[in-house]
């Protein structure tokens, strides 16, 4: 997860949720997409140069002012 998300996600998700540092999103979006990352659309047009091509968006959704995507690959 990227540090711009709320933790009431772990609630709606009903699972936990990991906030993971800039240096770790890039580390792991430069391998194979594998799990699901949530992050803001800014964030994601930032790092999405540098992302393995094999992440992409499976869904986008508004929470309050902010649109967030959820990136994984073929079986996120």
């Amino acid at each position: 997860m990227y540090p711009d998300i709320w933790l009431t996600y772990d609630f709606y998700l009903r699972r936990p949720v990991v906030e993971l540092d800039r240096p770790r999103v890039e580390q792991l979006l430069a391998g194979s997409a594998s799990g699901a990352v949530i992050m803001s659309r800014e964030s994601w047009t930032g790092l999405q140069p540098r992302a393995h091509p094999s992440w992409r968006i499976v869904a986008i959704r508004r929470v309050a002012d902010d649109e967030m995507v959820v990136l994984g690959g073929g079986g996120a």
